[in-house]
């Protein structure tokens, strides 16, 4: 330690968490992905120190989890919409789990991302839109 205070840091581990979004538009899901990336790539340190070499973090999306209720889940297609004032969709390949009020999209492997992908593409239609 140099200065006064000693630093402790965690060089390893792995930590799992959850992003929940409600009411969203496709656009602000596919700014979740990018900010997951660029954190990815190094761009973003998170934590203390960070001028220090410390807060490089790893993060992968192993999932992604889409629940459509009322409008939005009344599809004879799989449809991923927003309500947005440009609605927007992606088609995409998948069996709609029914539920009770609406209908439930599970998406791992390839199919996250295909998803993935298309959301970023809408991310940036809309940042070249404004």
């Amino acid at each position: 330690a140099h200065g006064p205070f000693e630093m402790e840091t965690l060089s390893g581990g792995i930590l799992y968490g959850e992003v929940i979004l409600r009411n969203y538009q496709l656009w602000q899901a596919g700014l979740i992905f990018f900010l997951f990336d660029q954190i990815d790539q190094g761009m973003f340190r998170l934590g203390f120190a960070k001028s220090r070499g410390l807060g490089r973090v790893r993060i992968q999306s192993t999932s992604l989890i889409v629940e459509q209720f009322g409008p939005l889940a009344r599809t004879d297609q799989a449809v991923l919409r927003d309500s947005g004032e440009s609605p927007r969709e992606i088609k995409i390949e998948a069996r709609p789990d029914p539920q009770p009020f609406g209908q439930r999209f599970i998406f791992e492997g390839p199919s996250l991302d295909q998803v993935k992908q298309e959301l970023l593409k809408i991310l940036t239609e809309e940042f070249e839109r404004s």
